[in-house]
């Protein structure tokens, strides 16, 4: 539905308010999963002594390093990907955003906004990836992103996948934060307080709800 809105109405799309309460939440889920994967890498690796404070703070602190170094990297990936141009690319690109970004929102016991703003966000991240793309293959790119991410995230709760879906989400959220803010209109504007506000909208939303 998010894909459909976005991709008929490039003034919504385009929009500071979209543009910062987007943004936000996908702070906000990274904000909530970051922990969640450092506590959960951290209890998966094996110590040889666990009554050692020290080894417990060692381990617990390089799991968290760990999963900010992959946020990280997913980052870096998304600078990388300004090489993209072909159509065929964006469409694959798209799908493996979608599919990715349910991971963290499968992870989650109370469901909230965080299922509503960050498939909105990356809805919003698409359909800017997919705006120079041919109407017809965007239209297809954002079905399969869409059934991408609701056969995720079916999977994801029925088959928890762990440490490694959160990762996996971690790195995907933080690319898809990359990709939206060197391609949206507002990225190259200078903040307005509506942007602000519209951003700490998103993330105080998202947040609660994770």
């Amino acid at each position: 539905m998010f894909s459909w809105i976005f991709g008929d109405r490039p003034t919504l799309r385009d929009h500071v308010v979209t543009f910062g309460v987007g943004v936000g939440a996908l702070l906000a889920a990274l904000l909530f999963a970051i922990p969640q994967a450092g506590t959960a890498l951290g209890t998966a690796i094996p110590m040889t002594d666990t009554g050692d404070i020290i080894q417990q703070l060692f381990v617990s602190q390089g799991a968290w390093l760990a999963t900010a170094v992959v946020g990280l990297a997913g980052y870096a990936l998304s600078r990388s990907a300004r090489r993209l141009r072909s159509a065929r690319a964006h469409t694959f690109e798209v799908i493996a955003i979608g599919a990715g970004a349910a991971l963290i929102p499968a992870s989650v016991v109370h469901i909230g906004f965080l299922l509503v703003l960050v498939p909105a966000a990356v809805a919003g991240t698409a359909a800017t990836l997919l705006e120079d793309v041919p109407r017809p293959v965007a239209v297809l790119a954002a079905m399969l992103a869409t059934v991408a991410f609701a056969v995720t995230f079916a999977l994801a709760r029925w088959i928890p996948f762990g440490v490694a879906g959160l990762l996996v989400g971690v790195g995907i959220l933080a690319y898809a934060v990359g990709r939206w803010t060197d391609l949206h209109p507002m990225s190259t504007a200078r903040p307005t307080p509506l942007l602000w506000a519209a951003l700490a909208c998103g993330f105080i939303l998202t947040h609660v709800a994770g």
